[in-house]
This record gives C-alpha cells, structure tokens and sequence, in this order.
C-alpha cells in the first residue's frame, strides 16, 4: 500500500502551509489507486462478515420495500402519466393511460438489464401527445433526452446529451425549454441540436438556471447561488414575442433572497419569497410589475411554522407549512389571502412538496410518515377534503414514537432534537443512531424510511439533530451555520450527542454518528474533535476536503454554501472545519468506528473525498476499532436500483449495530404488538414535555404521560 510520504504534496496559501498527503487518490483511474481501493475492499469484507446482525437488518428493510409505489399522475390531454415501481423491483415504469389501457412507455430495465441505468425526469407536453423522458448511467446523474411520441411509443427526437434534471418547459407541441451548461436553450423538436437557441445565458459557471412557462404565455427563468437559498428571477410574457428571443423583466436579481414564482389562473404572479420574512410569506404582484417594490403581502410569515411551497387548486392557492420536518397543509383564498380551511392530512408526516401535480381543480401528491409507506392523496376543493389517490391509502406498518426537545447550543441557542423509537422510552439508554445534516437550507422531513423503521424494529433508538445550517427555523437558521459560521453546526450537533449521554439516553459507545453529502462532512468534523463521544461513525459520500472541494463534483457552485479557498478569511475557516486537515493534525488520536462510503460515478461530491479521508483517518487513528471504506461502482450520489439500496442499507446499519452494541429488539414482535396496541391517552407525551431522564421518563409514564406519534424520513441513510 502506498506510503504516506512518497506523493505527499505542500502548498502555500495565503500565507499558510497546507500539507495535503493523499492527493494522489484523487485519481481513481491510476494502478496505485486501484491497488489501494482493493485492499480496501478485502478490509471492509472481513469486517462485514462478523456483522451478526446484517440478515435480520436486510430482512427488515427488504419487507419494508415490499409495496408497489406510485408517483402523482399527471393529466395533459386527456391522458394520464404517471410513474409505478412494483414491489421490490429495481426501477419504476413510466405508464400511460390511454383511453382506459394501461401502457407502459419507458423502462429503464428493458433498455439495461443490469440496473444500472435511472429514469431521472420527465414531463409530458401539453396536449399529451409527446413526452421528454431523461435518463442516465451508472449514478451520474449527466442525463440524455429523447421524445416520445406517445401514441406510438416511438423515439422521435434526441438524444440531447449531458443534462443534470434538467427541466422542460413545453411551449406547445412543437417546442420546449430545457437547461444545458448553465443556460436556458429553446428546442424545436425534431430540428438539430445545434439550432438550438440560448435564450437566458449565465454569465458565471456558479449558478444553477431553472425554467417555468405558466399558461403557454409566462416564461419565468432562474439562476440559483449555490445553496438554493439566493436566487435571481426574470419573467417574460412571450404573447406577440418570438420565443427565442423573449424581452425578460428582472423580479429581482443580486439580492441575498431566496424567491419561488407561479402565475395563477387569473394571471397574478405569486412569490413565496425571505423577503422581510426569514420563514417566508407569500406576495403577490402583478406580471407586468413584478420587481420587489410592487409586491404586496398575501399570507403573512407564520413564526410557528416553513412556508415551503405554494399552488393552486381550483379556486383556492394551497399552501405547504413544515413544522420540524411536519407537513400541514391550508387553503387560502387568492385574492385576499384568507384562510379558508386547514386541509385534514392522515397524520403527522410528510408531503412530498415537489410531488404536488395540479389536474384542473384538483392536486395530486405524495404523503407518507417514518411508518406509512407513501401513498398518492388528492385534495378536491369542492369538497375541501383529502381523499386517496392511485393505490389507495397504505397503512402504517409499525406504531413508532416520537420525542421532541430542545438542546442548549454554547451560544445559549435552542437545537431541536427528535428522537424515534419503536416503544416507550424505558429501560435506560439503548444503542442509538444520531442524525444531522444542517446544510443548504434544507429541513429534515419526517416521511417514509425502511432504513430507519427497520433500525427501531431491531430495537435502536434514531435521534435527529436539527443544527443550524439547515432550514427548521428559516433563512436566520440557515445562514448562521453557513461559510465562516459551519463550526456553529459543529457545536450543535456536539452539544445534543452530550445532552443525549448526560440524559441517560444513550452512552457514547452506544452512539453513532450519521450523515450523507453536506451532512457527511459535518459529522466527520465532530468525530475529530470529539473522537470519545461516539462509538461509531457513518460518513455516506461525503465531503471532506474542504481546501479542494470546489475542484470535485459541483463544488463550484457551493460557495456561498462553504465558502471559496480564494478568500483569505473562508479559506482559514475552511481549513478549520475541513475534517481531512483537522484528521492530519492529531495523530495518536483514538477514533470510533468508521465507516466512509463512496460512489465511483458520484458527480456530486466526488468520491476523492471518501478516498481521501479514508486515508486520513487510518494514518492517524491509534484506537481499536476500524476505519473503514465501502466503496462501490456503477452508481452515484443518488437514485440506484432497490436491490442496491437494501444492500446499502443494510450495511450501513449492520456496521453501526456492531459497534454500538445493537443485538436485536429487546421484545419480540408479538410482544411489541402488545406494547403498541395500549391506547393512546396512555403512552402519549407531548413534544415540549419530554424528560431529560429515563428516570423522570418512567415517572411519567405512571402518570400516564408517556409517548408520541410516528415520524421518520426517506432522507435518513
């Protein structure tokens, strides 16, 4: 294996000497890396042999994943598309009903039996007689675009190459709007590609453009900064334009706001936007006065409550509220913004917010809660109920309770906290997964997860760290643990694995650590600093060279998210939070189990960053337990045939059952059937009432005070 010192590499920047050994892993294609990722892969499959608990775990989440799953429909036409993934198959069809036949137009395992390739967006045109359909290969998400022509189920057009999600916006049967190397284009189907006009350019390869058309008149285009939470916008009316030139009206550009827009049936323009709101409200303006200074406030920012995403329904606009990763849903008339009704959900979960699919006066969704497999619900305002859609309401698979409490952050700030468990919090402290991500905004939702269900049914405890960074509290939350500021997250997610072991909750061998993406790099900053709370950690494609990691994935457009090496002040507090330096500088230090994982066709993160931390951590780790690398080709940062998720799965939680202590549940089904059968108004406690003992817990459940409703989320590794 090769040595640390014979490709070691030293730079100077601004004026500090930054040692960075393992920069030769960067190259995943070079005999010396393979050689090495070999040998890691030996590592990692004499460990997992002795993980006692992986066939029950696999069990577990495979019988989770046992129901078909249905997408929103969409209708254009008269024909309804939608998309529908049988039980345990690796990949959803995309189906047509057409004149009372089901067909089935795409599936991506016909065209590649090995799985390896994803349906990663679509969108039907508006009279329903073609549909744009992207997928792409081995989990790099560089998606090619074709059109169907759905009466025939026929290619008749593409491929485009090389998009990421991009989206179409049809102009009519005959032409759409897609996004390519950062610039909005206009496509006439059926012409070559190289006709293609741009009609939005981006003057900065940073940004990430989007497109709308609203009524076949309404252009409305975007560049989002990096984090999603800064975005500029421009809205075109294209009657009397040639739609490859349209004349754009700024709404608001070099703002530090974060604007969502739709054009109403009634041809107002609807913002839900941070503007003089950090939990956003929503605006209203007229097209040809969009920019801020014309806004007026329709449904004011709640301070309990997200305003996440607002649509229209018949006569009404319906509005998505998150509480903590909790969905409600209201309806609000358009023009005075009154509340007409709170819209009933079946129970405390998750609405799928980009899932919201409007049919005439109808909208169509996903709902699912951390025991509910998701279900499609239409919401009819005639009758102002929620009914179920495509496959019926599913029913919760296992009553899970739920926890909420605060943590004291150092600055004297309130972390949220929630924590999960299959029974009544007795028995003192129990093995114990500790969730955060707390990056870009982004809340963590409480939806459907095998993973999760399948760890609490083994008898763990899931507790979710809600640090700042991420969105829970709003755009204030978000920014104060961004760029210079990402060590507030640190101390937060600190502060609740301390608070979990000083509870009786939870000892810190019995902790482990567990974050994905932008959360990955979180917890590998924690588990350096604060290597003896924790019994084992999971880092799940993380980031983790903070120097460099503009140069991999699409670490470019994060900036405003992490900060840029370029600056003298962000590189001194990337160098600070960057876990792979931090890792070099205390040698002898003793480790919890790690397990890294990696994706060889990650275009995201880059999977440098595993590689590279691995290393790290192997070289200066003096502890006994293992620093370990699951590394894995043909797929990526995202979606991956079912049979490879379970696998992963599975995995991941066996590793953090051995090195916690986790053995199975402590009660066998039957008897927790029991325990979940006690009627509610015995076991029930309130969020803000949780003990901060096992011991105060077992006094209140005497007094008949005891536990919570399910939550949970898909988002959850």
């Amino acid at each position: 294996m090769m040595a640390r010192s014979e490709w070691a590499v030293r730079a100077v920047l601004h004026g500090c000497t930054v040692d960075d050994p393992y920069r030769w892993l960067e190259s995943s294609n070079s005999p010396e890396v393979r050689q090495w990722l070999a040998a890691q892969r030996r590592v990692f499959a004499e460990h997992r042999a002795g993980w006692r608990l992986l066939p029950e775990l696999q069990d577990r989440i495979t019988h989770a994943l046992d129901g078909g799953q249905w997408s929103p429909p969409k209708v254009r036409g008269g024909r309804l598309f939608v998309t529908h993934r049988a039980a345990l198959a690796d990949h959803p069809c995309l189906l047509v009903l057409d004149h009372g036949q089901v067909r089935v137009l795409v599936d991506v395992l016909a065209l590649d039996s090995g799985g390896t390739t994803t349906l990663d967006r679509w969108e039907p045109s508006p009279e329903g007689h073609l549909v744009a359909v992207q997928t792409s290969r081995h989990g790099t998400e560089r998606s090619n675009l074709v059109v169907m022509d759905v009466a025939r189920g026929e290619l008749v057009d593409g491929p485009i190459n090389g998009l990421r999600y991009s989206p179409v916006a049809w102009l009519d049967e005959t032409a759409f709007y897609y996004v390519r190397d950062t610039s909005v284009w206009l496509h006439r189907v059926g012409g070559p590609i190289a006709d293609d006009r741009v009609v939005l350019a981006a003057t900065t390869g940073t940004v990430l453009p989007d497109v709308r058309l609203y009524h076949g008149r309404w252009l409305v285009a975007e560049h989002s900064h990096g984090s999603g939470q800064c975005r500029d916008l421009w809205l075109a009316d294209l009657a009397g334009q040639a739609p490859e030139a349209p004349m754009f009206r700024e709404i608001h550009a070099g703002r530090d706001l974060d604007t969502d827009v739709l054009v109403g049936p009634d041809g107002s323009l609807y913002l839900r936007t941070t503007h003089r709101a950090p939990r956003r409200r929503l605006c209203v303006a007229e097209p040809t006065r969009p920019s801020v200074a014309d806004w007026r406030e329709l449904v004011a920012e709640r301070p309990d409550a997200t305003l996440e995403r607002v649509t229209c329904a018949g006569p009404e606009l319906v509005a998505c509220w998150s509480r903590l990763g909790i969905s409600e849903l209201t309806a609000h008339d358009p023009a005075s913004g009154a509340l007409l009704r709170r819209i009933r959900l079946p129970g405390e979960g998750r609405v799928i917010k980009a899932t919201m699919e409007r049919e005439g006066d109808r909208l169509h969704f996903s709902y699912s809660e951390v025991a509910r497999p998701p279900s499609v619900l239409t919401y009819d305002p005639v009758c102002g109920q929620v009914r179920p859609g495509l496959g019926g309401l599913r029913e919760p698979r296992e009553r899970v309770h739920w926890y909420r409490s605060a943590v004291t952050a150092p600055d004297g700030a309130d972390v949220p906290v929630t924590m999960l468990s299959a029974a009544p919090l007795h028995g003192g402290p129990r093995p114990t997964i500790l969730h955060a991500y707390g990056a870009y905004g982004h809340t963590r939702d409480f939806g459907y997860s095998a993973t999760v269900l399948a760890w609490l049914q083994s008898g763990g405890r899931y507790v979710v760290a809600h640090v700042r960074g991420g969105g829970e509290y709003g755009a204030h939350w978000h920014r104060a643990g961004t760029r210079r500021g990402k060590l507030t997250a640190v101390a937060d997610l600190v502060a609740v694995g301390a608070w979990l072991h000083e509870s009786g909750y939870a000892t810190p061998e019995q902790t482990c650590l567990s974050g994905g993406s932008a959360g990955g790099v979180l917890v590998l900053a924690v588990a350096v600093r604060r290597p003896e709370l924790w019994g084992a950690v999971i880092a799940v494609a993380p980031l983790a060279d903070m120097v460099r990691y503009e140069r991999f994935g699409l670490g470019r457009l994060w900036t405003k998210e992490f900060g840029t090496a370029t600056d003298p002040q962000d590189f001194s507090a990337l160098l600070e939070f960057s876990p792979y330096h931090q890792a070099q500088m205390r040698k002898g230090a003793r480790y919890p189990a790690v397990l890294l994982c990696g994706f060889d066709g990650d275009t995201r993160t880059g999977p440098e960053h595993a590689r590279k931390m691995c290393a790290a951590l192997q070289w200066s780790n003096a502890g006994e337990r293992p620093v370990l690398l699951r590394y894995e080709a043909g797929v990526g940062h995202s979606t991956r045939a079912t049979s490879r998720e379970i696998e992963l799965a599975a995995e991941v939680h066996a590793f953090a059952a051995a090195w916690t202590g986790l053995t199975g549940p402590e009660i066998d089904d039957r008897r927790r059937e029991e325990v979940n059968a006690v009627d509610d108004k015995d076991i029930l406690l309130a969020a803000e009432d949780l003990p901060t003992t096992p011991a105060e817990q077992a006094t209140a459940s005497k007094d008949g005070n005891d536990g919570g409703e399910a939550d949970g989320s898909s988002d959850f590794i």
